[in-house]
């Protein structure tokens, strides 16, 4: 959505949060990574404004740059905020079934996790009716660092040699 076009609604508004959400909803909605460039023309801004947004998004975690070809596309941070990230994927609902099926067998919480970077980011928990007195709960979008966490561990173990370092 171009920025004279958003001008035509009625009632005040900062214009550079406009601007950035304008951004992360062109990035949405084009469902792949953008070049500044691509972006630039989309928003209907200069690109040097689009780049020190983007650079801001970068530096908070809600856009990532791909450093092999320089595009950018939106960041797991984006999950902390709300569950936007979720709606373009269909995970939890593919994985929920399993992950009830392993509480069953195990009697024990199961969790849903991905990694990003060097954090653990939590998608779903299915909790185990089990009585224990230590209980992890893990919300949508809370982060753990991967050494510190038993998803994070896990997936340590299958990671090939040169990601771990």
């Amino acid at each position: 959505m171009k920025l004279e076009e958003t001008k035509e609604k009625e009632g005040k508004y900062v214009q550079s949060l406009e601007r950035a959400l304008n951004i992360l909803e062109v990035m949405a909605n084009e469902g792949a990574p953008i070049t500044v460039t691509e972006l630039s023309e989309k928003v209907g801004l200069k690109i040097s404004t689009v780049h020190r947004l983007l650079t801001t998004f970068t530096h908070r975690g809600y856009v990532e740059q791909d450093p092999d070809d320089n595009k950018y596309r939106l960041g797991l941070k984006l999950l902390e905020i709300g569950n936007a990230v979720l709606y373009f994927a269909d995970i939890r609902i593919v994985a929920r079934p399993y992950l009830e099926e392993l509480v069953e067998r195990c009697n024990e919480t199961a969790n849903l996790a991905i990694l990003d970077d060097a954090e653990v980011v939590y998608i779903d928990q299915v909790e185990s009716k089990n009585l224990v007195i230590v209980k992890m709960l893990a919300q949508a979008g809370n982060r753990g660092h991967i050494h510190c966490t038993a998803s994070g561990k896990s997936m340590l173990a299958f990671l090939p040699e040169e990601k771990i370092d």
